[in-house]
């Protein structure tokens, strides 16, 4: 996990974002210290239009992207399996500004 920014606590995946594409990957200081507890909390907001934006994880640098959760409703907030790597991704937007944040 070569430069990634820590979280611990409450990052901001995407901020005020306009177009299509994946945000900074973070590193999940919980995941790779084998905390207990895996789980977090993701909260996206759409603000003026529409959006699809999924939360994605990977084990290392080396591996696949996945999809861990998909959110399009204003507010929305899921509770999520951490990966070591996390980041968000908007996938779909329509005249939106959209932000998301993940707690863990």
């Amino acid at each position: 996990m070569a430069n990634e920014q820590q979280i611990n606590g409450t990052a901001t995946l995407l901020s005020a974002v306009t177009v299509t594409g994946a945000g900074t990957a973070y590193a999940v200081n919980n995941a790779l210290n084998g905390a207990s507890s895996r789980d977090g909390i993701y909260q996206i907001d759409i603000a003026g239009g529409t959006a699809t934006v999924v939360l994605q994880g990977r084990v290392n640098d080396s591996a696949d992207w996945v999809t861990v959760a998909t959110l399009s409703a204003d507010g929305a907030t899921q509770i999520v399996t951490l990966y070591p790597l996390m980041r968000g991704n908007v996938t779909v937007i329509s005249g939106a500004t959209v932000s998301a944040w993940l707690n863990c």
